[in-house]
């Protein structure tokens, strides 16, 4: 999981949210109402559209929120690997906003958990050697 998260506002400009999605080297980011909350994620998949619109320049003004996926796929932080495979396995998604209480707390991809399966795994092994 990516604890170390970087979230938008939803009223920033999607030019802005592109930009943050380029330094920063990730897929999607998440756009958080004024109390924090999260509304939604914007990936690079719902900002395709604008390269292929001839009003690009125009449209990077609006604000992120027109752009976003609102169906949010969630976890809790507690949640266990399994729970995360069902979850991902059952929606689209290629990540999940981790949350506790309710708070963002991180982001969940498709790599984390495979990873997190792997370690499991080498650690049983381990275990299975001694």
């Amino acid at each position: 999981m990516s604890s170390s998260i970087t979230s938008i506002n939803e009223n920033a400009t999607i030019d802005a949210a592109i930009e943050l999605i380029v330094s920063k080297g990730i897929s999607g980011i998440p756009i958080v109402n004024e109390s924090g909350s999260v509304v939604g994620v914007l990936s690079e998949y719902d900002v395709l559209p604008l390269y292929t619109d001839d009003q690009t320049c125009d449209r990077t003004i609006e604000p992120c929120s027109r752009f976003m996926s609102r169906k949010l796929r969630t976890i809790q932080a507690n949640a266990t690997v399994a729970t995360a495979v069902a979850v991902l396995k059952a929606s689209s998604v290629r990540r999940l906003i981790v949350l506790e209480r309710d708070r963002l707390v991180g982001m969940l991809s498709r790599r984390d958990v495979i990873r997190a399966i792997r370690q499991q795994r080498a650690e049983a092994d381990m275990t299975c050697s001694v």
